[in-house]
């Protein structure tokens, strides 16, 4: 056998394809080990660097440069890995289907379920400008609004609201909620319940079924006779 054959042989086996796809699968179990580690890893102490989440991930510090530039990166990749699985278990909850408030009660429990779960929104690095942070959040939005249009075609949801409008109260009252959590002054329970009555309330959603407006009324009456009318 000629001196160059053994030389060959390597080469060739490393392009091969099935020599390729083990290359690629090796790398997908890296990224996926390192994003997981990193997501626990930050929800824990926020301040963890590359070298933390590569010792979490069991990888050399350099394996995880190989895939990510940057921490920021890291920390980009790790929330649009949360993403894609909230948007995947609301696309499971067919919010389309039934009636319109359930539907958002659906929505609620498991948004309210993830943003738990994926402590990385608020993260260091995580964008700040306004019209960023509703770019990275459209998906999830664009699902919401659909939600609150139909609930307003089907009576059930206040049509006098804009859609816009409700879906940005939607977002404040939820960060608001989250905040207080995260603050240590509420239990996740009483907050996600917190959540649900404002919601409610404020989209004059009826538990019965269809528009309340009789807190509205109530409202105006107060206001005529100079009395508040505490909320329920």
């Amino acid at each position: 056998m000629p001196k160059w054959a053994g030389l060959i042989c390597p080469v060739m086996s490393q392009s091969d394809p099935q020599h390729k796809r083990t290359l690629r699968a090796d790398a997908e179990r890296n990224m996926t080990t390192i994003l997981e580690a990193a997501a626990h890893t930050l929800a824990d102490r926020p301040e963890a660097s590359i070298e933390d989440i590569a010792k979490a991930a069991g990888v050399a510090r350099q394996t995880v440069y190989a895939h990510y530039a940057s921490r920021d990166a890291l920390i980009a990749a790790v929330r649009q890995r949360a993403m894609d699985e909230a948007l995947s278990v609301l696309d499971a909850a067919h919010l389309d289907q039934g009636p319109p408030d359930a539907a958002l009660e659906r929505l609620i429990d498991l948004s309210w379920r993830t943003s738990q779960t994926h402590r990385v929104f608020e993260l260091p690095g995580a964008p700040n400008d306004s019209t960023e942070e509703y770019e990275g959040h459209r998906p999830f939005l664009d699902r919401l609004e659909r939600l609150i249009v139909r609930g307003q075609r089907e009576g059930v949801i206040d049509q006098r609201l804009s859609p816009t409008w409700s879906v940005a109260a939607f977002m404040g009252l939820a960060h608001a909620a989250g905040d207080e959590v995260g603050a240590g002054r509420m239990r996740h329970e009483d907050a996600l319940v917190a959540l649900k009555r404002s919601l409610w309330r404020l989209y004059c959603i009826d538990t019965t079924g269809g528009i309340n407006t009789s807190f509205e009324s109530n409202q105006t009456t107060s206001t005529r006779t100079g009395q508040r009318r505490r909320p329920d």
